[in-house]
């Protein structure tokens, strides 16, 4: 998939505030960081997408509230919504 069709992607999910897509995108986008000799993205993307596929095995609490959409701040659904990382 192109590059620019997976950062829209990205952006959807923190938009929409679907936990799913989010790590669906971060999954694709990973091969991006290597082929971009994003050297530090390329190493830790993958450990960070390992923590966040284990949620539900190692904190289910937290998981449920990702679920529900409690992984971004928003002041304003329609506006705001920015990415904690």
């Amino acid at each position: 998939m192109d590059l620019e069709m997976l950062v829209l992607i990205y952006v959807q999910s923190l938009h929409q505030t679907s936990f799913k897509i989010y790590v669906s995108a971060l999954t694709d986008l990973a091969s991006w960081f290597h082929k971009l000799d994003h050297t530090n993205h390329a190493r830790w993307i993958p450990v960070y997408h390992k923590d966040m596929v284990e949620l539900p095995i190692k904190h289910p609490e937290v998981a449920r509230e990702f679920a529900v959409g409690n992984f971004t701040y928003t002041e304003d659904k329609e506006f705001d919504v920015i990415n904690p990382n």
